[in-house]
C-alpha cells in the first residue's frame, strides 16, 4: 500500500488517508510511533493497554511503558 500525504497546516501536521487508518486499525486518540531511517519515515501503531493502578509493580509499569514509546535501544 502507498499513498502520497500533503502535510497540510503551519504546524507540521499530517493527514493519513482513510485507507491506511483502516488497515492500521487506528481511531481517534491512536499513538504512533515514528522511526526516520535516512531517507523514509516508518509509522508503527502502538497497542499497549497500560495497566490499571491497583496492585501494579511501578517499576515494571514504567518499564513496559518505555519499550511501547521507544522500543528496545
Amino acid at each position: 500500500m502507498e499513498y502520497v500525504i500533503k502535510i497540510y497546516d503551519n504546524d507540521g501536521r499530517t493527514k493519513l488517508p482513510r485507507a491506511a487508518l483502516r488497515a492500521l486499525k487506528l481511531g481517534k486518540g491512536s499513538k504512533l510511533r515514528v522511526i526516520i531511517e535516512k531517507d523514509k519515515i516508518v509509522l508503527v501503531p502502538i497497542r499497549v493497554k497500560w495497566p490499571k493502578l491497583e496492585n501494579v509493580d511501578e517499576d515494571e509499569a514504567l518499564a513496559s511503558k518505555h519499550l511501547a514509546w521507544y522500543g528496545e535501544i
